[in-house]
């Protein structure tokens, strides 16, 4: 079983490998929740769909975009409906990805 104990012992014992598990895994997470988010998103011109990207900041996985409207389709506005693209992405992957954070972690350990 994988629990807190586990990566609290390897922030201890390995914080080197820990710090570069924890990194590899983020970027993995990024891309796999971004691909997904591309393919949910709806299409018209393809903008919103190429400006969708990650990146690693410190702890967490950003997956997003800088296109202004990208807010109003996820959520909708009282002209359009909401067509959800990024929750959806996230939502699909959250079980896989923390088993794959756990197999990362555990390989570590063992070296």
């Amino acid at each position: 079983m994988f629990s807190a104990q586990v990566i609290r012992k390897a922030a201890r014992d390995y914080p080197k490998l820990l710090r570069s598990t924890t990194d590899k895994f983020l970027t993995e997470a990024g891309i796999v929740v971004q691909r997904d988010a591309k393919e949910l998103v709806p299409v018209d011109t393809g903008n919103l769909k190429g400006s969708i990207t990650h990146r690693v900041d410190g702890n967490a996985a950003i997956v997003g975009t800088n296109v202004e409207y990208a807010e109003h389709v996820e959520y909708g506005t009282v002209r359009s409906q909401a067509k959800p693209y990024m929750r959806p992405a996230i939502d699909a992957n959250r079980r896989k990805l923390i088993k794959r954070f756990a197999q990362m972690i555990k390989a570590m350990i063992r070296g």
